[in-house]
């Protein structure tokens, strides 16, 4: 019997009657009987036994496991990837993933390593698609876990090894990469797959596309569409949404004309617009100050059976805030709660915003009563937004009242909440604020912004400052901010002329 073999080489070389016995053992989860049977051999060997049978993936996964957690036994990495092989040999893809993330959760191994024991596995049969499956893997789990340099190495070393991947592997990264905002590398990845004959798919395409408008690469995101219609692709309803995204959101004077025609072509290849591409076109109207053609398609998506959302309803309340119809903004907050939809702290934010324009302060912080007994928590934005309501209304005990109940809550000043704090302390002559304003965001690492600068230029040249303004000037350049018009104001321009031109 199997149990009177004396020599770890007779075991590693044993009869198929002994290796059908352990598979029995194993496969009938009969851990007892397989615990008395190695004894206190090394579970290893018992692991090559079935390795040398070709058991299937099953047995070798469970008897893996179970030596593992009940025997303590250290198979290593070689023998781990033998059976992840195994599994993939069978398509098991599951039990692929989860063995992966083991090793990658485990993070002991380099990524070197790894391959290395892929190719030395693969060497001892031939894995057919098995390698490019496990390899596939280690690049999706190091993608998904957030480890995209490690992600791109395995990538890397794959191609090294010769070992084809496919786009199983390569979208987790791409979305991991876009996600991330690392544009060069998401280019770089999209690169490689094409050099080595990966064919992307709709998602690898869209993901591209996606991470280009997010840099504002317009004209590459338009010719990686015609790139796809060249391999077959046709571009779907994710593709022109996210190119109508991109062109809303790009500040291009001519950014609804693009959207536009993106638009008409969309319609015209039989593809219908869904909530997302309504509430997308909504917000860029929105933005554009243009709310009546927002209100047309408010009306035209609801015309369609498409159901409005937080989102739409809270773009269009913002872009009616911001263009001075804070009533019409309130009966939209209306029809958003007939519709069971919860106006959430965007909502309030933005009516909030619109009528401390109007210097409504007093029912913007009924507002803010109002979302707290809601049991919703106010963040910078909001406080951001009072605070600079009582600064217009001179009501500077509220403002620094409000400022210190943003502070006790946890939520740290932004440099809006100075740059308002200092425009109010400018107003009132108080310089000496001013500097303790400037010396706590220099403590908290906050970097003045064009709105700050703004701020301070206009306050020393009220304080008939001329030398400060100019010297202000000149930081914000070195600082690589341009300044703008507000910037260059009368008050600027002829304050500089008078003290150096006419008084030299």
């Amino acid at each position: 019997m199997f149990r009177s073999i004396k020599s770890d080489s007779q075991i590693a070389d044993p009869v198929d009657s002994d290796s059908s016995r352990i598979a029995d053992l194993v496969s009938n989860q009969q851990w007892h009987e397989l615990r008395t049977l190695i004894g206190s051999s090394d579970p290893t060997i018992f692991l090559d036994h079935l390795f040398s049978s070709s058991s299937g993936a099953d047995i070798l996964l469970r008897y893996f496991r179970w030596s593992e957690t009940e025997l303590k036994a250290s198979h290593g990495l070689d023998r781990r990837v033998r059976v992840i092989l195994s599994l993939a040999d069978e398509r098991n893809h599951d039990e692929v993933r989860s063995e992966v993330r083991s090793i990658v959760s485990d993070g002991r191994h380099t990524i070197p390593s790894i391959f290395h024991s892929i190719s030395v596995a693969s060497a001892r049969a031939p894995r057919g698609r098995s390698a490019s499956i496990v390899a596939d893997a280690i690049v999706s789990e190091f993608a998904t876990g957030s480890k995209t340099g490690l992600a791109v190495e395995a990538l890397d070393r794959a191609g090294d090894y010769g070992i084809p991947l496919s786009t199983r592997g390569c979208n987790p990264l791409l979305h991991a990469l876009v996600r991330e905002r690392r544009i060069s590398a998401i280019e770089s990845v999209y690169r490689k797959m094409i050099s080595r004959r990966i064919a992307p798919d709709v998602v690898t395409f869209n993901m591209v596309i996606n991470g280009l408008c997010k840099a504002r690469k317009l004209r590459r995101a338009s010719d990686l569409v015609e790139d796809m219609k060249a391999r077959g692709l046709s571009p779907s309803i994710v593709t022109y949404n996210t190119l109508i995204d991109g062109h809303c959101t790009s500040g291009s004077d001519s950014r609804m004309f693009k959207v536009e025609a993106l638009l008409n072509e969309m319609v015209s290849k039989g593809i219908s617009p869904n909530v997302v591409t309504f509430n997308i076109l909504i917000d860029g109207y929105c933005k554009d100050q243009n709310t009546a053609t927002a209100a047309k398609l408010f009306e035209q998506m609801k015309g369609q059976d498409l159901p409005p959302n937080e989102t739409t309803f809270n773009s269009l309340i913002d872009g009616f805030c911001k263009t001075g119809d804070v009533k019409q903004a309130m009966k939209l907050r209306e029809e958003m709660e007939s519709l069971n939809l919860k106006p959430n702290v965007v909502t309030y934010n933005a009516l909030m915003h619109g009528l401390c324009k109007k210097e409504r302060v007093a029912e913007a912080m009924e507002l803010f009563d109002e979302m707290k007994a809601k049991g919703l928590a106010p963040n910078v934005i909001t406080y951001n937004t009072l605070i600079d309501g009582h600064c217009r209304c001179g009501a500077i005990e509220h403002a620094i009242a409000l400022r210190e109940s943003m502070v006790e809550s946890g939520i740290e000043p932004s440099i809006s909440t100075y740059t308002c704090l200092m425009n109010l302390d400018f107003t009132k002559g108080d310089l000496e604020a001013v500097e303790r304003a400037l010396d706590e965001m220099a403590e908290k690492g906050l970097k003045a912004n064009v709105v700050t600068y703004n701020v301070l230029i206009g306050g020393v040249c009220k304080n008939r400052s001329a030398g400060k303004a100019l010297g202000l000037l000149e930081e914000m350049a070195g600082m690589g901010l341009r300044p703008n018009r507000i910037s260059y104001n009368d008050t600027v321009t002829k304050f500089m002329c008078n003290k150096y031109v006419l008084h030299g």
